[in-house]
């Protein structure tokens, strides 16, 4: 079933915040494990989180990527004489993420 365009922005903005946490929560790690030395213990368990973190913000990219599609889709069903270019909010956030998140 498709998806309105209000849900999709909806879940694209959710998408971008989570993406932002994701970024902040691996800087945050990455800091912690320079300033200070760590025991193997606590090495290896801020590893594991970091290793979380990117895999939230690989399947948060996916689910990003797959909000995009299903908005192509909905604009290209739903156009009759409409363009068939996806919202000006999703060209804009498409294109300061990418910026921002690579």
């Amino acid at each position: 079933m498709l998806r309105s365009h209000r849900t999709l922005e909806k879940e694209f903005k959710r998408a971008l915040e989570e993406l932002s946490r994701s970024n902040a929560k691996i800087a945050e790690l990455d800091q912690t494990r320079q300033r200070r030395e760590l025991s193997v213990a606590d090495y290896t368990r801020l590893v594991a989180e970091k290793n979380q973190a990117v895999r939230a913000r690989q399947q948060t990219i996916k689910d990003r990527d797959q909000v995009v599609v299903d908005l192509q889709a909905v604009t290209q069903m739903g156009s009759g004489m409409r363009s068939t270019r996806p919202p000006s909010w999703l060209r804009s956030m498409t294109y300061n993420t990418r910026i921002r998140s690579f």
